[in-house]
């Protein structure tokens, strides 16, 4: 099966090329990530990767492990913390901008007030 392109920064970014470096090509063991399919529940599989790594060579360290819903949700982070502001801002624009209007009309009527009290002395009764 051949690679596909895919995201690795953020989920904005366009696509970048995916290449596949055997461990002796790469010839580094900074990093190294190792990607795994799974049908069960990935926490398992995490755990039972991480036992057989450790007695493959118990000085390599596993820094960082988890499922790709993890990853994922990482990457989504940002987007989900800036459409929170942005939904928060907007309810509070609305907010405002309905104390203002009742505002305007209390003030609007508040003004007119003497207007209602003149008919009602002249002995209209209403409709």
């Amino acid at each position: 099966m051949l690679p596909r392109d895919g995201k690795y920064g953020s989920l904005a970014e366009r696509e970048k090329l995916a290449i596949y470096v055997s461990h002796a090509v790469a010839n580094s063991r900074s990093s190294q990530t190792i990607i795994v399919r799974t049908l069960g529940k990935p926490s398992l599989v995490v755990a039972a990767i991480q036992r057989q790594i450790r007695q493959l060579d118990p000085d390599l360290a596993v820094t960082a492990a988890g499922t790709l819903d993890d990853e994922v949700a990482e990457l989504a982070m940002t987007q989900l913390v800036g459409a929170s502001l942005l939904s928060w801002f907007s309810l509070m624009a609305v907010a405002l901008t309905v104390v203002g209007v009742y505002g305007l009309i209390a003030y609007a009527v508040a003004l007119r007030a003497h207007e209602i009290g003149i008919p009602y002395r002249l002995g209209w009764s209403g409709i």
